[in-house]
């Protein structure tokens, strides 16, 4: 994309009707936009809600635009006025989407500007499924000046969408964890039963099939009976659906012989405090991470990684960090966590290399210098 003018603010829009990884990226940006301050960042969204709050907390309040339902098309007509209104009063250099949702509700007024000109937009494409919905094929106009992809894996998945536009991979930022002690490590641990000799393997996922939570139990059910470890499992269930997968697991785990090893915690809200507490992060997923955050957070905090090579795991994972398996093997996942359980030299080594790795990745402020340099030119 060409340099464009220096104005006002690089402008992201978004609904922010959720607060997900995309969600949870922004915050960081808004975060971090004072130590990249070749323009400042705004955020607009449709929504109040967890978004919007994280913002206000983070220094930057977002811009509020009307909400927004597909099936009423009074509301996005009036989305689109308020759009144009702020772009006016703002004068942005550019403006960046995250989701199909977003370019489809906003269409041309994203690149309505009131000096008279075509303001240039960028796609933030942060996954796809496969195939690609119809709200992918259908949010494709105005066409971008520039997307953005937030993995090669995702890149792949959306080739036949923007045709024309250039295409950069960029990962997404994300900062390291707090600081912890080894003494709120350890009350952590004796809070939810694990004894000092114990293997602590996490998982923090959503309830849903795909993140492999069935697959680790069958690699946990085939380890030595030698072996020391207990598993957390973090993440609670928000649909009837989850609920339902949810009580599945704890009759599986009670099939299997290891419920007595398995705690489920339920929804957290200190999941980077459960990653310093815990010795090896493990998420066998049978479908691929459009990228893969939750793995660069526990690199961060010194956690060898098991998962299967799927997706943006490929790209975040190596034999210095982590271990990839492939996928749907149950014999060979057990094969990887008995090498760390059986290895706490090993484990160190890894997880020694993990914070680094991260860095190299999605250090906040190399990742938002970079995006800048795409966004703004050199």
């Amino acid at each position: 994309m060409p340099p464009v003018p220096r104005a006002n603010a690089i402008l992201h829009v978004c609904a922010g009707n959720q607060f997900g990884g995309v969600e949870s990226m922004l915050v960081t940006i808004a975060r971090t936009s004072s130590e990249a301050p070749r323009l400042p960042h705004a955020f607009a969204c449709c929504f109040e809600g967890r978004f919007s709050q994280a913002l206000r907390s983070s220094g930057t309040p977002p811009l509020l635009l009307p909400g927004v339902r597909l099936s009423r098309p009074w509301e996005i007509l009036r989305a689109r006025a308020a759009l144009r209104r702020l772009v006016s009063t703002l004068a942005p250099s550019v403006i960046v989407t995250h989701s199909a949702w977003t370019r489809l509700v906003f269409g041309r007024s994203l690149v309505h500007s009131s000096r008279g000109s075509t303001l240039p937009t960028v796609a933030w494409i942060h996954g796809a499924g496969s195939p690609l919905s119809h709200l992918d094929r259908w949010g494709q106009r105005p066409r971008p000046d520039l997307v953005l992809l937030n993995s090669r894996h995702t890149g792949a998945l959306t080739e036949s969408l923007f045709p024309g536009s250039p295409r950069q991979v960029l990962y997404c930022p994300v900062p390291p964890p707090p600081p912890s002690s080894p003494a709120a490590r350890q009350t952590l641990r004796e809070s939810l039963g694990a004894t000092p000799d114990q293997t602590v393997l996490l998982i923090a996922a959503r309830l849903e099939p795909w993140k492999g939570h069935e697959l680790l139990f069958e690699g946990l059910a085939a380890l030595p009976p030698s072996a020391s470890w207990v598993c957390w499992i973090a993440g609670g269930p928000q649909t009837a659906e989850q609920t339902g997968f949810l009580q599945a697991l704890q009759q599986r785990a009670q099939r299997l012989g290891i419920a007595n090893r398995v705690v489920f915690l339920g929804e957290r809200q200190d999941v980077p405090q459960l990653m310093s507490a815990a010795d090896v992060y493990c998420q066998p997923n049978l479908g691929p991470e459009p990228f893969g955050v939750v793995f660069v957070e526990a690199l961060y905090a010194g956690l060898p990684v098991v998962t299967t090579a799927l997706g943006g795991a490929l790209e975040i994972l190596n034999d210095d960090c982590g271990r990839l398996v492939p996928p749907d093997n149950a014999t060979v996942l057990t094969q990887a966590l008995n090498e760390l359980l059986a290895n706490p030299e090993l484990r160190a080594q890894l997880g020694a290399n993990g914070p680094a790795r991260a860095r190299e990745l999605c250090d906040p402020t190399a990742r938002l210098i970079e995006l800048e340099q795409h966004l703004l030119g050199p």
